[in-house]
């Protein structure tokens, strides 16, 4: 894929980000089940799970600014297992936060209160530790409404099969961010590919 290509799939998945963001906040919201301010605990979590094409408006996001290759090497010499976008605070308290929260994937966007399919296909409610210790149990009416975790992800990872295998969540950035930079390279070769809709299209008067 060219950078141009790779711009336009990241507004893609951008907007299914937000959109399953709004859905599963505003269910959240409904049901007085809000975080507590500053939570991070789910975030501490080392196996966290995404598919690359789920990084890839963040990391677009760094590329354009520059950072691509100084946010390459920062991938490669982490250490930690929990995510790399993940800045914890104090970790007694749960606390922390995201330094790529714009940019934050299907799983971060819809972890704390939703729904998820059992073997009989209906829904039974997700909901994390910290708010079921917090809040009292949804009334089972409450329960039928609860958007579905996975919903959101399946549009994206039908926008770009290639690019949709779940793999570690840092090793899903590094994947994404290497495919990215090889297209930045290919284009500096040979030569700037001007985006569709950038002013330097259009002819003058």
């Amino acid at each position: 894929m060219t950078l141009n290509e790779f711009r336009l799939l990241a507004s893609e998945v951008q907007k299914h980000l937000e959109e399953g963001g709004k859905e599963f906040s505003s269910y959240q919201q409904q049901l007085g089940m809000a975080c507590p301010p500053g939570c991070g605990a789910c975030c501490f979590n080392p196996g966290i799970q995404i598919a690359p094409i789920e990084a890839l408006p963040y990391v677009m996001s760094k590329v354009e600014l520059g950072k691509g290759e100084e946010l390459y090497h920062s991938l490669l010499n982490n250490q930690e297992d929990r995510c790399f976008l993940f800045e914890p605070g104090d970790i007694a308290s749960g606390k922390g936060r995201c330094a790529g929260y714009f940019y934050r994937f299907t799983i971060c966007r819809s972890f704390g209160v939703a729904a998820v399919k059992n073997k009989q296909g209906e829904n039974r409610l997700s909901i994390c530790k910290v708010l079921r210790e917090r809040y009292p149990s949804p009334e089972e009416s409450e329960v039928n409404q609860a958007p579905i975790i996975g919903t959101y992800a399946t549009k994206i990872y039908g926008l770009m099969p290639r690019l949709a295998k779940s793999m570690p969540v840092n090793k899903a950035i590094l994947f994404m961010l290497e495919e990215v930079l090889n297209a930045s390279f290919y284009e500096a070769l040979s030569g700037p590919i001007t985006p569709p809709n950038s002013p330097l299209n259009e002819k003058p008067a």
